[in-house]
This record gives structure tokens, sequence and C-alpha cells, in this order.
């Protein structure tokens, strides 16, 4: 009997643990409806130029704060990955989630980063995708975060981003200096 009651109070702290993990859950992605959806196609069918890079998908997250994840469409959740290089941008296609077309515009700059949300790394393990979300004053900065594990692959996929970066706007002169 008295393991009946012990196994019976395990079961509830089990039930009670999922429910508020759904609960949790379904706050975030209640509060993360407020960001824009990101794109799931390029608006012309471009073609891929670059072998996809295999890799896993962990997160996105708003600017500089790796530690709070966001609910996107295409980006909620952790998978396997598939990394295209298009010529309009990033094809981002995680397992079990629909595509997120990057365009090249939006992409800020790549950087790489040894931690974020439950997933540590050795340094630099991590790539990091800092784009723009949205246009005008519903866009947000935010930053994706990939693990590829073969250092070649994630270098031959940084320079083909960069490569196909807009240039950096040139610096406006101080009146000082004119």
């Amino acid at each position: 009997m008295e393991r009946l009651l012990w196994g019976a109070i395990v079961v509830v702290v089990i039930v009670l643990i999922l429910g508020l993990m759904w609960a949790a859950w379904r706050r975030r992605s209640r509060r993360d409806a407020a960001y824009p959806v990101p794109a799931s196609a390029f608006g012309a069918a471009g073609s891929g130029v670059a072998a996809p890079v295999t890799g896993l998908y962990v997160a996105t997250t708003p600017r500089d704060q790796p530690l709070e994840r966001l609910a996107l469409p295409g980006l909620s959740y952790r998978g396997k990955a598939f990394v295209e290089l298009h010529e309009a941008g990033v094809l981002l296609r995680v397992a079990g989630e629909r595509p997120v077309a990057i365009p090249y515009a939006d992409i800020a700059a790549t950087r790489t980063a040894t931690v974020t949300i439950d997933k540590v790394v050795e340094r630099g393990g991590l790539l990091v995708l800092q784009w723009r979300l949205g246009e005008g004053v519903d866009a947000a900065d935010v930053d994706s975060y990939l693990r590829i594990v073969d250092a070649a692959e994630r270098e031959r996929l940084v320079d083909g981003i960069t490569r196909r970066l807009p240039p950096a706007p040139a610096p406006v002169p101080s009146p000082k200096e004119a």
C-alpha cells in the first residue's frame, strides 16, 4: 500500500511539472506573437548557390540576450538544420519546422559564440547570425544560433554569407573633421 501511495505521488509530481512546462511554453508563444513572422521563402525562385551545410539549430533570441529564447514560426524548436545559401539570402530548414528565409539585406553580421540557451560548447563553437526580423517599426533585431560541428563547413558558411552581405554604409564625417 505504501509503494502505491509513493507511486501516485511521483505520478502527480510529474504531471504537475509537465503541466507547468506546457503553460510556460504557451505563455512564451503568446508573448512572441508580437514579433513579425519570418518569411518562409524568397520572393523569386532563387537557386541554391552552394551545397547545404548540415548542423544543429539551437535557438533564436533577441539581439544580445542569449538566454531569452523566442518562439517564432519556423524557429521555435531545436533540431537538425540545413543551411542553404541562395542568391537572395540564407534559407534555414529546421527538421519539423517550416523553412525560414533570411535576405542578405537583413543580415547585420555573423559571429561566433560559446553559450546560449541550454547549449555550451567549445570557444567559438556556435555560429551566430545577427539579423533583422521584419520591417519598419515592427522590426526586431535577433540572433540565431547554429551548431556547425565541422570547422571547415562553418568557415565555408561564414565566408559565403559574408561575401554576399551588402557593403556597410560609409561613416559620415563629423563637422569637426570637415
